[in-house]
């Protein structure tokens, strides 16, 4: 599901569907991946076989283990577009198919992954990134209210959306780039 031609992964072949296929109902694709990039952009980087465990502790018993490397794929994958020069980076969110309030909580629920596993000494982030961990803070906290979607203007709607959702993405890029101290290993 995640290889290419070559025999390496496929960042491009990532979706949110493919990988609600292989978490299933136990957790949120979007809430893993904020996980995953939360370990991502602290500063202590586990090693490989601490980053099984831990995913395995959040997917426990749910899944498939069949299905577990390509959950593992989906770390790696990540690690290596989070802080890459091209910024092709991308948070794991449905597709704009999906009814906009079921992709704004898909984003809260990103943000929550991040902030269970992001870790960092208070003064080790600039104010930008402090900042970051606020907005975060704050979009779990509005709930269902961090969209109008009562206004009736659609078009303003998924503006919105895109514009809080674009400032998440490059943020954490901002977070990997404060704590990993440049590029990806």
């Amino acid at each position: 599901m995640f290889d290419d031609e070559s025999g390496g992964s496929d960042p491009e072949q990532i979706s949110f569907e493919s990988v609600s296929y292989l978490v299933g109902a136990h957790i949120s694709p979007a809430e893993l991946h904020g996980l995953m990039c939360g370990e991502l952009c602290s500063p202590d980087l586990l090693d490989d076989d601490e980053m099984a465990a831990r995913l395995m502790t959040w997917i426990a018993d749910e899944i498939d283990y069949d299905n577990f490397d390509q959950i593992v794929d989906v770390f790696r994958i990540s690690a290596g577009l989070i802080g890459s020069d091209d910024l092709s980076f991308q948070l794991l969110l449905p597709d704009d198919e999906l009814e906009l309030k079921e992709r704004t909580a898909a984003l809260r629920r990103w943000c929550v992954g991040f902030l269970g596993t992001f870790r960092c000494d208070e003064d080790a982030l600039s104010e930008d990134g402090e900042d970051a961990i606020k907005t975060y803070m704050r979009l779990i906290e509005m709930g269902d209210e961090l969209i109008d979607l009562d206004d009736g203007d659609e078009d303003e709607n998924e503006r919105d959306f895109v514009e809080i959702s674009e400032f998440v993405r490059v943020s954490v890029m901002v977070l990997y780039e404060e704590m990993r101290g440049g590029g990806s290993e």
